[in-house]
């Protein structure tokens, strides 16, 4: 297997960032945390500098939620850039 390649279009970034904010617009804000987290981590390589508004959003959501904490991300579930939503049942 090779490594992932770069995400450089942020889709995964994205695709993290808007499903965190369709779950918060359901309230569901626990799903909404955990995508924003993946968002997050996304992120992580751009330092944080602001020289790119769409990589500076996840945080502004969870700031303005309130979310930080010192939660550590769960190995299986969120353990890295090629993670997946979970599989949703139908209502």
């Amino acid at each position: 297997d090779s490594p992932p390649s770069p995400d450089r279009k942020m889709w995964r970034l994205n695709s993290w960032y808007y499903l965190g904010l369709h779950y918060d617009a359901l309230g569901e804000d626990e799903e909404s945390k955990r995508c924003m987290k993946m968002a997050l981590r996304q992120c992580a390589g751009s330092g944080g500098n602001g020289a790119d508004i769409i990589r500076t959003l996840p945080m502004l959501h969870m700031a303005r939620r309130d979310w930080f904490d010192d939660d550590e991300f769960d190995a299986e579930g969120e353990a890295g850039a090629g993670a997946t939503p979970p599989e949703r049942s139908a209502p």
